[in-house]
């Protein structure tokens, strides 16, 4: 609070981390500073009573996720869709020379980005290249848990997610970020989530959403297969790889066309211009 009293900014934008950042910009708004925020805590899945903080002490709000706009501009807020900077980190990419030419030769495994979702759904993914050995799979690993995949019988690429994902006909991914990720590189996906029994029927009881997938929650609809806990099998990713690597499947169309509206939906990504936008606007 000192330094900033002592700094006297024009206007404070406070990104993500919402526990921490709704405290900072409450003393912030007490203070008499103009407030601003950047990807909106995520009271669409839990703990909506967080919209009160945001209305009282944010000024404006920017999110990155279409749907957030209705939900917190219904409530009063001043808020801002300014695309999504994963938009722009896809249309930058640049596929690796080493895998030119691999194209579609591949079922990719995201395995997720932290060590349990690793350890839960890599047995999981052998389990299902060992009884579909006319599959080839590659795993998108994380080299900070290089560890676990040690013993692992199907060939691991580390930290190059994107590249794995573009060489691939279709990917089984864990539940995150890269659900959203996979779907912007237009690769058919199956999403897989599994976590320990206790923790996931206490989830439920917080957590207030219809899927678990970016995907689905941006659209709004099941677009992509959702297997989650006693779902989870080889047998079940199977059963749906079979009508995603079948181009002439109702399940491949439909899910390439929901595609095409989430791209419709997810905007590059815009936050500086309209910043500035809005310091200018305070300004007068």
């Amino acid at each position: 609070t000192t330094q900033i009293l002592e700094f006297q900014p024009d206007t404070i934008i406070f990104i993500d981390y919402g526990g921490f950042n709704l405290k900072a910009a409450k003393i912030a708004k007490q203070n008499g500073f103009y407030t601003q925020f950047y990807i909106a805590p995520k009271v669409w899945a839990w703990n909506k009573n967080r919209i009160n903080s945001i209305k009282k002490w944010v000024d404006q709000l920017y999110v990155i996720f279409p749907f957030e706009l209705e939900l917190f501009k219904e409530k009063g807020i001043s808020t801002h869709y300014i695309g999504n900077p994963l938009k722009d980190a896809i249309d930058a990419f640049i596929t690796d020379s080493e895998f030119k030419g691999n194209n579609n030769n591949y079922v990719a495994l995201l395995a997720g980005s932290r060590r349990q979702e690793i350890k839960v759904s890599l047995p999981i993914f052998e389990e299902l290249a060992f009884s579909t050995p006319n599959i080839h799979y590659i795993i998108a690993g994380v080299s900070e848990f290089k560890d676990l995949y040690e013993n692992c019988n199907i060939k691991v690429v580390y930290d190059q997610t994107y590249d794995v994902l573009t060489c691939s006909s279709a990917a089984v991914v864990t539940s995150g970020t890269a659900t959203l990720e996979t779907a912007l590189l237009n690769i058919p996906q199956i999403v897989v989530y599994k976590t320990d029994w206790l923790f996931y029927n206490l989830a439920k009881l917080v957590i207030k959403i219809n899927y678990i997938s970016l995907v689905n929650i941006i659209l709004n609809k099941p677009a992509v297969p959702e297997l989650i806990q006693s779902e989870f099998t080889s047998k079940n990713i199977h059963a749906w790889l079979l009508k995603l690597l079948n181009k002439k499947s109702f399940v491949y169309k439909n899910q390439k066309a929901d595609y095409e509206n989430l791209n419709n939906l997810i905007f590059k990504f815009t936050f500086l211009i309209k910043l500035l936008l809005a310091i200018k606007e305070h300004e007068v």
